[in-house]
């Protein structure tokens, strides 16, 4: 560069940047999965059962009973396997449970469970790649990218 000369930084730099120190990408896997949940495990067990925390790929769920740990640790493998179809990119490891009080699910979260998403065309997958092509951090880029297709699904 040229004396006198200033590079702009782009927006991916400087969320990349914030979303790491922040912890930003936690939060939304997290918020992600309140949304699926219900699908996940079941209207039933979801009103007894909650995910909480992630433990680097660790999942912590939270159970309101001792009993209802016993009964999802014969489920943790189905559990699991359902997870990672319904939302691989949560790439979990291993599920743990804890018995507690049940939070109540992040605002919006229910809602926007209820709603059906519709899968993308071609173009915007092919648009939304290009877009990320300027974010170096792969937990950013894979934030965004989710960020990205919620917008264009219309959450």
């Amino acid at each position: 560069m040229a004396r006198g000369e200033h590079r702009l930084t782009t927006a991916a730099e400087i969320l990349g940047k914030a979303a790491g120190r922040l912890k930003i990408d936690e939060g939304m896997r997290l918020y992600r999965l309140w949304d699926l949940w219900p699908g996940i495990v079941g209207a039933s067990l979801a009103d007894h059962a909650r995910p909480m925390r992630w433990q680097g790929r660790n999942l912590v769920i939270r159970v309101e009973h001792p009993a209802w740990m016993q009964e999802l640790g014969f489920l943790k493998q189905q559990i699991r396997e359902k997870i990672d179809g319904a939302f691989p990119e949560a790439k979990i490891r291993a599920i743990r449970f804890e018995v507690g009080e049940l939070p109540s699910p992040p605002k919006g979260a229910t809602k926007a469970a209820a709603r059906k998403l519709r899968e993308l065309d071609e173009d915007e997958l092919e648009y939304i790649e290009q877009a990320l092509g300027e974010i170096d951090d792969p937990d950013t880029k894979e934030a965004a990218r989710r960020a990205m297709i919620r917008g264009f699904q219309g959450r």
